[in-house]
């Protein structure tokens, strides 16, 4: 399962909690899982999945009514918890800061938010969004995003899988930035066709970083604008 952008889909909750079942195979401490989709699309059953990958044999229940309910699991030996929170009977934001869901948000947690786009302004950037769409009684369209990915290659190390994977975060639609002589770099859109090319020709640069749906303004070109200013490199 490609985690940059999937989209998948399912015509029974089986399916659906199977698809999740392997998306937890991925997560770690400190991961947060945004989950979107309107009532009945199946956020719960995708819950159930997770917690079915995660190995826990807890029977999981709706916490529509409480907000949060907690399950203990094993990870490498370590000892981390599922939070499972259900934001349905929150009103506004006032309503859910008694859950202290900063407290839940750490390294030996992974947290699952159903209706998640009631604190949408205030989730951590690093997470998962999940967008469960109903096509029809049996059928979903499920598509799994990372808002933000760095990535790092210093000098001198084996960067070809690296590059590769720049060049599938351009294809799906994300924004590559790298450095160049000036403090500003480059960045470019998928759709800007040298950007693609020069990706390949860095193998020898420091700092590799690669970002997907970065919020900033672009040029004509698909070029980062920065401070207002088109990065230097954009005519090259």
């Amino acid at each position: 399962m490609n985690l940059q952008q999937t989209e998948v889909k399912t015509t029974s909750p089986a399916q659906t909690a199977k698809v999740a079942k392997s998306f937890a195979k991925k997560l770690k401490g400190g991961d947060i899982i945004a989950l979107y989709g309107d009532l009945g699309a199946g956020k719960t059953v995708f819950v159930k999945g997770l917690a079915i990958g995660l190995g826990i044999k807890k029977r999981i229940l709706s916490p529509t009514f409480v907000f949060i309910r907690s399950y203990p699991f094993k990870k490498k030996d370590k000892v981390l918890t599922l939070h499972h929170v259900d934001l349905y009977r929150g009103q506004n934001t006032s309503d859910f800061k008694f859950l202290g869901l900063d407290e839940i948000f750490n390294s030996k947690s992974v947290v699952v938010i159903e209706w998640a786009d009631k604190i949408k302004n205030s989730l951590p950037k690093k997470r998962y969004d999940i967008f469960i769409k109903k096509i029809d009684e049996k059928t979903r369209k499920i598509k799994i995003v990372i808002p933000s990915v760095i990535l790092s290659v210093s000098e001198g190390s084996n960067s070809s899988k690296d590059l590769k994977k720049a060049a599938q975060i351009l294809k799906s639609g994300g924004v590559v930035v790298f450095p160049t002589d000036t403090v500003y770099g480059i960045g470019c859109r998928w759709d800007y066709k040298k950007a693609q090319e020069r990706i390949f020709q860095i193998k020898k640069r420091d700092n590799i970083i690669v970002k997907r749906n970065v919020g900033q303004q672009r040029n004509e070109k698909g070029c980062v604008l920065r401070g207002g200013r088109p990065c230097p490199s954009a005519s090259a």
